[in-house]
């Protein structure tokens, strides 16, 4: 019973108040019988199992029939009608999608980018068209400050000045 408990998802508290004793007592007969332990931990393994299984099928998207039936009443029994059977896509879980992509491969899928502050960059501009672009460029890296004046060189935005050397 524990088990199937266990593979119905239940907790150690459930599977406690089931089986009409305390979680203590439930926990001191998973120490003292090692077969109902693993009867437990084997219950549990399934229910993951079929919860891993559903979410990979929800996270990657599935297809399902749908059945219409439509009845009509002869000689006073119900009759079928019509019956329609509809297959429908259900799209991915795109959330799901990432949470599984995220801890099954945590190596390819990050939630975070790492990006060193410290090394520098040279951004090259193409403004030679137009007087006004080159001022409108050289304000933009002054307030966003993404040009270090050390590495500016010739055909590149000079820092603190609308001019291009």
């Amino acid at each position: 019973m524990a088990a199937r408990a266990k593979a119905a998802g239940m907790s150690d508290e459930q599977v406690a108040y089931l089986c009409g004793i305390s979680v203590t007592s439930l926990t001191r007969w998973k120490n003292k019988y090692p077969e109902f332990q693993r009867a437990c931990t084997e219950g549990k393994a399934v229910a993951i199992q079929y919860l891993i299984s559903k979410g990979l099928q929800a996270a990657g998207g599935y297809e399902v029939e749908e059945t219409t039936v439509e009845f009509i009443i002869v000689d006073g029994k119900e009759v079928i009608k019509s019956r329609k059977v509809k297959t429908k896509h259900v799209a991915c879980d795109k959330t799901l999608l990432m949470f599984f992509l995220m801890n099954m491969s945590p190596e390819s899928f990050k939630d975070t980018r790492e990006i060193n502050i410290n090394e520098k960059h040279t951004y090259e501009f193409d403004v030679k068209e137009s007087s006004k672009i080159q001022e409108l460029c050289g304000e933009l890296a002054k307030h966003v400050k993404i040009i270090d004046a050390e590495i500016v060189k010739p055909k590149q935005l000079m820092v603190g000045s609308s001019e291009l050397s």
